[in-house]
C-alpha cells in the first residue's frame, strides 16, 4: 500500500529508510532531503513512468 502526500515540508528530512510512499515533489517541499534507492521511485510515482 501507498502512501500519498502533499503539502508537507520534508526539506532535510532522512527518508533514506523509508518505503511504499509516493511524494509529489511538486507539491511538497523535498530541498536537501535524503532518498535511497529503489525507493527513490516514490518521488516519480505520478509521472506514470516505467523505471526498469
Amino acid at each position: 500500500m501507498r502512501r500519498y502526500f502533499e503539502d508537507v515540508v520534508y526539506e532535510k528530512a532522512d527518508l533514506q529508510t523509508a518505503f511504499h510512499y509516493s511524494i509529489d515533489p511538486g507539491k511538497n517541499r523535498i530541498k536537501k532531503a535524503l532518498f535511497s534507492l529503489p525507493h527513490i521511485t516514490g518521488l516519480l510515482h505520478q509521472y506514470d513512468i516505467v523505471i526498469k
